[in-house]
């Protein structure tokens, strides 16, 4: 193929090379008349050159960019992703430790990434589903964030990115009646707050660390937009619990008190599991399920979060004392 004086070039070069094509483009002329060409790129075959040659016409990207390396892109667009915008700190764990098992392209060029490379992290990676589906999500957001910048990327579909299928944890459990009323026999400091938890559903990080607690209602949250500073009416069975609450304790040292009491009792839970029972006893015991969706700081659709205040909270109420 011959292409117009000044489009640029495509040809082989000596030798075994794992791209043996480079690809030029003229950036100009001399005083003498002559080309000044400067390299684009390297490809495998002559059509990918060719194909990388037409892409830079059409759409001319930085020369530069074309070394920027998996890193460089991660920081840019972490740069862009968590310090110029308001996200969760949680996200930004999540994509932080994602990110280091990337370690062995890091320093590659982004746009000789394939989609074999992070297929290949994805099945040295023995974490759960939930790890892999960052990993993945990582990289689908970097490379969607590098077309963003120009970048000569190839055409990857991500959606053939294998991370293997959701399984559903059995990990938690509700508490059943009979261990519910054990623990109403057998009080103390540390089963009063499990028995709030019950009454209430609240996040184990949540019951330790409440915003307010008034005498109808706690305001807690802290993990979601929908969940964040929301109101919590309180069961009438707990409220004789509520004197000493909240209690003055870190997570770590509220569940090794947890299991103690579970091994003194002779029942199996964690922490998490009150809040599921809360929700398990709502739907046995027939709450709206708006209501259990606003306690539990679910996402709520079809109405907004604020329909449920001051005057409306006897509701909620209501609604929180047919359980038993």
């Amino acid at each position: 193929m011959k292409f117009p004086v000044g489009y640029g070039s495509v040809y082989k070069l000596s030798g075994k090379r794992r791209k043996p094509y480079v690809v030029m483009i003229t950036e100009g002329w001399t005083d003498e008349g002559k080309q000044i060409k400067k390299i684009i790129g390297y490809t495998t075959t002559k059509k990918e050159g060719v194909e990388l040659l037409e892409k830079y016409h059409i759409k001319p990207f930085n020369l530069d960019e074309t070394r920027t390396t998996f890193e460089d892109i991660y920081n840019k667009w972490y740069q862009w992703k968590f310090k110029d915008n308001d996200l969760s700190y949680k996200s930004e764990v999540r994509y932080s430790n994602a990110y280091r098992y990337y370690s062995s392209i890091k320093d590659i060029p982004f746009v000789d990434i394939n989609i074999l490379m992070i297929q290949d992290i994805l099945d040295k990676c023995n974490k759960g589903y939930h790890t892999k589906s960052d990993i993945k999500s990582l990289f689908c957001q970097l490379y969607e964030y590098s077309k963003v910048l120009n970048l000569p990327v190839k055409p990857i579909s991500t959606k053939y990115l294998k991370i293997g299928t959701f399984k559903k944890s059995t990990l938690h459990k509700p508490f059943t009646e009979d261990e519910i009323n054990i623990l109403w026999n057998n009080r103390n400091a540390i089963v009063d707050l499990i028995l709030i938890n019950i009454y209430t559903g609240m996040r184990p990080t949540e019951l330790l660390k409440p915003k307010e607690v008034h005498p109808d209602l706690i305001i807690s949250g802290i993990k979601t937009v929908s969940g964040i500073d929301r109101q919590i009416p309180l069961h009438k069975r707990i409220k004789p619990l509520m004197a000493s609450y909240p209690p003055k304790m870190a997570y770590s040292t509220y569940k090794r008190h947890f299991k103690e009491e579970m091994d003194k009792l002779g029942m199996d839970h964690t922490p998490h599991d009150c809040r599921h029972t809360f929700a398990t006893r709502c739907d046995l015991y027939g709450v709206n399920d708006l209501v259990v969706k606003l306690v539990l700081g679910h996402k709520v659709d079809d109405i907004t979060k604020g329909i449920y205040t001051h005057k409306d909270l006897q509701e909620m109420v209501k609604e929180i004392n047919k359980i038993c």
